[in-house]
Formats: C-alpha cells, structure tokens, sequence
C-alpha cells in the first residue's frame, strides 16, 4: 500500500472464468477458494482499520430470460460457502438477453474499530444490460441493510483469515451466468 500514485491497490484478481452457473441454488460464480486475506494482512494494526475500504469490481455475461437474479458479495471461512454477505443486490428482474452483460462496482469502507472486531457498511451498484447500441442498460442498488435510512454494520474479524465471493441465485435457471471478472482493492 506504498504507492505515490494512486490510494487504491489491487489485492485479489479473479485468475480465471468463473464457473457457469445454469441452477437456481444459491451458489459461488467466482473462482472459490483464491481470494483469501485477513484485515490485519492489510491493514497490520487494528487502528489502522477505521477509514479504509475495500473495493469490488466485477462483470460477465449471462443468457437468460427476464427472470430474478439476486447478487451477493459475501466473506466466509468456507470456500464456495456464503457465511456473510457483505452486500446485496436484492431480487432484481433482469432484461431477457441471450448476449446479456452485467457489472457490479461496491465500496465497503470501515466505520467502527473494537478489540477483535470492526463494523463495515457497502454501498455500490449492478448494471444489466444487452450487448447492443440500442438497448439500455439497467442499474440497480447494491449495499448493506439499513433502519430508517442508517446503514447497518457488517462484523468483520480483522484476524481471520476470509474467503472473499461473489455469490448468485436465480428465480427461474438460467441458461448461463458467468463471472468473467471479480477484483479487490484495498483503498488507504
């Protein structure tokens, strides 16, 4: 995290296509089991936690008809297992598309620091759209809960060692879901 030239590093690129998903099941479209870190990897001192974030970016492509696609950016110490989701995208109808495109941009920044814990809230979106100059794309919300317009906090234990994913589950299956991009940044 020394770079003059930016505040951002990338920590985690997705090294391949993640698998196709053709199932309504909720179940991990990144490539399980290699985005593994802790906090205190990044951050070594739990002071140094409170104002950071964490960056997600990530894309692919889907064929599928106009049907119920709920996203999720989750952590957990089981690879391919959603233990907690950071975000998500709620129950949103897709377009129909055969050569359909997704992305999905969240911001996950630090709020609160204890002794062996720290509070996160995300924020971010997901587009939809169709591979054609004539058809618009759809954007959607993407983030944590909230009461009354306050967003909630996510536990994160800075000392343990996560499985970061991106999870998916559908209404009605889709032909194919595929995530073809997922990375980290850590942002000072």
């Amino acid at each position: 995290m020394t770079s003059i030239w930016s505040n951002a590093e990338c920590i985690y690129s997705m090294p391949k296509v993640g698998p196709t998903k053709t199932t309504t099941t909720i179940s991990a479209v990144s490539d399980v089991a290699t985005a593994q870190f802790s906090l205190v990897s990044l951050w070594p001192t739990g002071g140094e936690l409170l104002g950071r974030s964490l960056m997600f970016r990530a894309g692919g492509t889907y064929d599928a008809g106009a049907v119920t696609n709920l996203l999720q950016i989750g952590f957990g110490t089981t690879a391919g297992t959603l233990g907690t989701a950071l975000a998500a995208s709620g129950a949103i109808t897709i377009p129909s598309a055969t050569i359909g495109m997704w992305s999905l941009f969240l911001e996950a920044n630090c709020v609160t620091v204890g002794a062996n814990t720290s509070g996160w809230t995300a924020d971010g979106w997901i587009e939809y759209g169709v591979n054609a100059a004539t058809t618009s794309t759809l954007r959607y919300s993407l983030g944590g809960a909230n009461t009354l317009g306050i967003p909630n906090t996510v536990a994160i234990v800075p000392q343990t060692i996560f499985n970061w994913e991106l999870f998916s589950t559908f209404g009605t299956a889709p032909t194919a879901f595929v995530a073809s991009r997922f990375k980290i940044y850590a942002e000072n």
